[in-house]
């Protein structure tokens, strides 16, 4: 569900929820209220009110607006505030798109979005819902006469046609907007643009498919979709909106339809997809001069269940309703007065909130505010209150600083361009948050290194193109830092600096202070990805591309833009803010009488886990034969073929909130690799008879393991790649060699290790050193073998395995002083547990009872005051969180049992 997750009442029960430019449409402007035929009255295609007028009956606004935001329903009547407008020429209700775009130069119109890039008839559709039977709702003598009372699914679909047309085109010109902002004229801007500058060829403004790139998506609009209790949905995966309606309880309840905040909201998230993706998107290979990457995976902006993307995605969806509507408030008609508010000021707030310095809805303190309850929530329409809050404050700002704006005597007009400035923030933080080419701007393309080695290139965002995935979200995802980070920054250089001068940085700054935001200490403006520190090859600046753009050649590169150094904030901002260290968060002490761990081995619950796991878009595979749920004895301990979920109880030990916690369990740069026979070779090398393998031992990290325990301790001074303080540049576990890659000296390896004795001492060593000298496994006996993995087996998971899909886990908010149950739990219920707090692993059933694991897991969290920046105050660049250096390290120990 979209518009509010159904709470999981027990961890058994989980289950998979449901998951510039101007566009022309032919809009009449004439208006008219008509007097509806009576109730009964027959439509058939003698009738001919609206014949040959492409018109027909909507509503206008909401009803609950058109009632003078009054409820409650039954007391009102729709006829009156129904009207008749153009809905369109054609004979079923989809629609095409061209694209006109204007700049300082020229101005030219390029038709886009269609089967092809020349076909413009892909864009969007309206059905009354999603089952395989529905048929198409066809014009009546070239109009559409369908009155609410006798044809009320007719009525529905002709409403979500017109107002599709109607947000569709505002976002589309806002959009435009956007693009001619940070691209025209050549040289005004500061900083690299992250829209693409030939975005109307390479359909960036829209959806396309996955490894289809050149063919646009429509997005399939249903107006009438059975969802009990009634609800509302966007689904990026299908490209549809669902507007629901209760069919138990379809005479006392609208359809979601009618609330057209909820309808808007809906579409919101369809354009925080296309803005994530902005940069994912390209035609196909050849077509154009410029080289337009086309990534082979999609961004989403949030997971299943909870996690602060999320979070971001909700708050902006939400803006989208204020967007068309100028109302700050939604969604009380759809859901019978509960009312999601989007400004301090509303009356749906039951907190003693204000726009009064130190009383606005701050992060984290509210991220778990639900209004009218006492109890927290965790749940991601609330948390992104905060964000809504924050972009209607935003706006506010605008209409009332801009002298662009402000000196508008329609309110109408300020709205338009205002919400319009706040459009283009989101469009190049969002496109940013969401690249997957891992450059960050076009402006870069010339920037990358060849050679040999194709992981080791020049990379801005999310690492680099092989682990832009994981990097952007996994390790290190759109959060409320990175989100204001990069909100801030653009603010700095479109607002500030361009297009509202009036607007400062300091206005701005504390502004995401009085919202908890301001959590970072630099902007960070060079955007370091993989930009092989300490290399001798210069980057050039003024290396260009050339566009060929409807025939105006235009060149831009990194001369158009003027150099920037990482410039920080005025600490003096920093009032409502507050950082924590990640010194304060491990798992609770013994005495603190805190569980310090949850484990869940239920075969039930863990096999709809399962079902719900999926990482790069497909549906994770799990070892059969060797663990799997079958093997669950559900007896709340660590048993040998199990599958088992894990929930860190971390302890807050500090005196302030801390929000946004994420624990990683993935594959990490924590061993180093004992290379004295030079043997560090693929799997097959290594599994020749009498051939030696790569053995790797673990780093001391925090002290653990000691030297005498086999750990390797290293003293800080010139590292050498494989040195334990050498971080992985690429993230990379085997060199791209096509006869015998090697294993990487500094290759990411699981987290978990095992204790093994030997001759009266007791070490840890890696799974694969115990495996081959204790427990004399083969290959194929290991966790995710070479007949599931190929050449990339690694051997040192072949005993416990954390599954893709379930390496991280996300806790909304931890109070001071307690662990998260007790932040959770309220007024002393069990705290409800989600997919999101959870971990997944796999325990081989080939392993004795007895044997001790310890898995090294990384924590951080959003106000962290160390997780983000060196000891010099220098942003952590992306590589760097393939190791220690931004995280607290959490060691889970534990004995497998039977």
């Amino acid at each position: 569900m979209d518009f509010k997750t159904k709470k999981v009442t027990k961890f058994q029960n989980i289950i998979a929820p449901l998951w510039g430019a101007l566009l022309v449409l032919s809009l009449v402007s004439c208006s008219e209220i008509t007097e509806l035929p009576q109730e009964g009255t027959r439509v058939d295609k003698l009738d001919t009110t609206f014949y040959d007028t492409g018109k027909g009956y909507v509503y206008r606004q909401s009803p609950f607006d058109a009632n003078g935001y009054e409820l409650p329903r039954s007391a009102t009547s729709v006829d009156g505030w129904i009207s008749t407008d153009f809905i369109t020429t054609n004979n079923e209700l989809f629609s095409s798109c061209a694209m006109q775009v204007e700049t300082g130069f020229f101005t030219t119109t390029a038709e886009t979005v269609g089967e092809t890039v020349n076909d413009t008839d892909n864009c969007f559709r309206v059905l009354n819902d999603d089952d395989a039977d529905t048929i198409p709702l066809q014009a009546i003598n070239a109009g559409w006469n369908y009155p609410i009372k006798s044809q009320p699914d007719g009525f529905y679909q002709v409403n979500g046609f017109y107002h599709s047309n109607l947000i569709i085109n505002k976002f589309l010109e806002a959009l435009y907007l956007a693009h001619s902002t940070v691209h025209f004229p050549m040289g005004s801007n500061s900083v690299y643009p992250v829209t693409k500058f030939d975005f109307h060829n390479t359909l960036s403004f829209w959806f396309s498919d996955v490894g289809n790139e050149g063919v646009s998506r429509a997005i399939n609009v249903y107006t009438k979709q059975p969802i009990t209790p009634i609800n509302a949905y966007f689904n990026g995966a299908k490209v549809e909106i669902g507007m629901g309606y209760d069919p138990d309880q379809f005479i006392t309840t609208p359809y979601s339809m009618e609330d057209l905040s909820v309808f808007y909201h809906e579409y919101g998230h369809a354009f925080a997809y296309i803005l994530m993706n902005q940069r994912n998107i390209a035609v196909e290979q050849g077509t154009l001069p410029l080289n337009y990457h086309a990534p082979v995976y999609k961004s989403t902006l949030g997971k299943l269940f909870y996690d602060e993307a999320g979070a971001i995605n909700e708050g902006i969806a939400d803006f989208f309703a204020y967007f068309i509507t100028n109302r700050a408030e939604m969604g009380e008609w759809a859901f019978n007065g509960f009312a999601r508010p989007m400004t301090e000021t509303s009356d749906n707030h039951s907190a003693n909130v204000s726009k009064q310095s130190g009383e606005r809805l701050k992060y984290p303190d509210f991220a778990y505010y639900l209004s009218g309850s006492d109890e927290p929530d965790e749940d991601v329409h609330n948390a992104g209150q905060i964000i809504s809050h924050y972009l209607v404050s935003l706006t506010e700002s605008f209409k009332n600083t801009c002298t662009s704006i402000k000196n508008l005597s329609s309110e109408d007009d300020k709205h338009e361009k205002a919400t319009a400035l706040t459009i283009m923030l989101l469009s190049e933080t969002l496109g940013e948050l969401g690249d997957m080419t891992a450059r960050g701007s076009d402006v870069f393309d010339t920037f990358i290194k060849t050679g040999s080695d194709p992981y080791l290139g020049r990379f801005f965002t999310n690492l680099n193109a092989f682990e832009s995935y994981l990097w952007g979200h996994s390790v290190n995802p759109p959060t409320f830092r990175r989100f204001a980070k990069l909100i801030g920054k653009n603010i700095k250089y479109r607002i500030s600096n361009s297009a509202c001068p009036s607007f400062s940085v300091d206005d701005s700054e504390q502004l995401l202070d009085e919202y908890g935001l301001l959590l970072f200490d630099s902007y960070n403006e060079t955007a370091e990805g993989t930009l092989l520190t300490g290399s001798t090859t210069a980057v050039t600046a003024n290396d260009a591309d050339t566009d060929d753009f409807s025939g105006q050649s235009i060149t831009f590169g990194l001369s158009n833009y003027s150099a920037v150094n990482d410039s920080s904030i005025n600490e003096l901002n920093r009032k409502q803010t507050v950082l924590v260290s990640k010194e304060f968060i491990d798992l609770p002490t013994e005495a603190s009488g805190e569980p310090p761990i949850f484990i869940f081995d239920k075969q039930e619950g863990i096999r709809d886990l399962l079902s719900s796991l999926t990482f790069e878009g497909q549906n994770v595979t799990i070892s059969e034969g060797l663990a799997g749920p079958e093997y669950n004895n559900g007896n709340i301990k660590i048993s040998p073929g199990e599958i088992i979920g894990i929930t860190p109880n971390l302890f807050n030990f500090s005196n302030s909130n801390i929000g946004g916690v994420r624990v990683l369990a993935n594959d990490w740069d924590h061993m180093k690799l004992d290379v004295s026979t030079e043997n560090h070779v693929n799997t097959t090398q290594n599994l020749v008879a009498n051939e030696d393998i790569a053995m790797w031992k673990p780093c001391q990290i925090d002290g653990f393991p000691l030297v005498t325990e086999n750990g390797i301790a290293e003293t800080p001074g010139s590292e050498a790649e494989g040195d334990c303080l050498f971080t992985t540049k690429h993230n990379q576990s085997l060199t791209d060699t096509a006869t015998t890659p090697e294993y990487y000296p500094d290759s990411p390896q699981p987290v978990c290790f095992v204790q093994f004795s030997d001759e009266n001492e007791t070490k840890w060593v890696s799974q694969d050193f115990f495996r081959s000298q204790e427990l004399l496994l083969e290959d194929d006996e290991c966790l995710n073998g070479p007949s599931m993995s190929g050449n990339n087996f690694n051997p040192n998971e072949c005993l416990v395995r954390v599954l893709p899909g379930g390496s991280h886990a996300v806790f909304g908010k931890i109070d001071a002083q307690k662990t998260w149950q007790k932040t959770l739990q309220g007024d002393g219920s069990a705290a409800t547990v989600s997919s999101n707090h959870i971990l997944v692993m796999e325990i081989n059933k080939l392993i004795r009872p007895g044997t001790t694991f310890n898995c090294r897991f990384r924590a951080t969290f959003s106000n962290c005051s160390d997780c983000f920046e060196d000891e010099n105050g220098d942003e952590y660049p992306d590589y760097e969180y393939a190791g220690s250096e931004p995280f607290k390290i959490i060691n889970f120990s534990f004995k497998v049992l039977d």
